[in-house]
């Protein structure tokens, strides 16, 4: 709070700062993986040009890839701006935010209203499990292999 005004953007910003590396980690990896398949080699080897095996074979399934991790962190995104907001740290009140709201109900327990933290941490929790789910099935869609091999076990 110190360095900067948190507004959604600088959030947005700041946790997308932070979090890029993994994703691009990723993405070199399975660059690096398709590069040497068959079809990859087959395509240098017939005197296709490097940007078109890039653009036409290896981009693909880099982006696919990168698809289904982004819903996973955007799932962790929200779990992170829920958590800053919960300890001070994040949007100011006037803002809404899960986090602000579950803190605000948490000064109420001592009184026994306890179940005024459900509807704020109910949600939450919906909408991190339906994002998981989603980059899960879009995982199963991307790598039909995976699926066949769910349905075996």
């Amino acid at each position: 709070d110190a360095f900067i005004n948190p507004t959604p953007t600088t959030m947005v910003v700041l946790i997308a700062g932070i979090s890029w590396h993994g994703v691009a980690r990723l993405a070199r990896a399975e660059t690096l993986y398709m590069r040497d398949l068959e079809y990859v080699e087959a395509a240098h080897a017939v005197g296709a040009p490097p940007w078109l095996i890039a653009l036409r074979h290896i981009l693909p399934g880099t982006v696919q890839v990168v698809v289904v991790t982004a819903t996973f962190l955007v799932a962790d995104a929200i779990l992170t701006i829920a958590g800053l907001s919960f300890l001070g740290l994040g949007l100011p009140p006037p803002a809404p935010n899960w986090g602000g709201m579950l803190s605000n109900a948490m000064q109420y327990m001592p009184s026994g209203n306890w179940w005024l933290v459900y509807p704020a941490g109910v949600v939450l929790t919906v909408t991190l499990v339906c994002l998981n789910l989603v980059g899960d099935a879009l995982r199963l869609v991307v790598n039909p292999r995976l699926a066949q091999s769910s349905r075996s076990a």
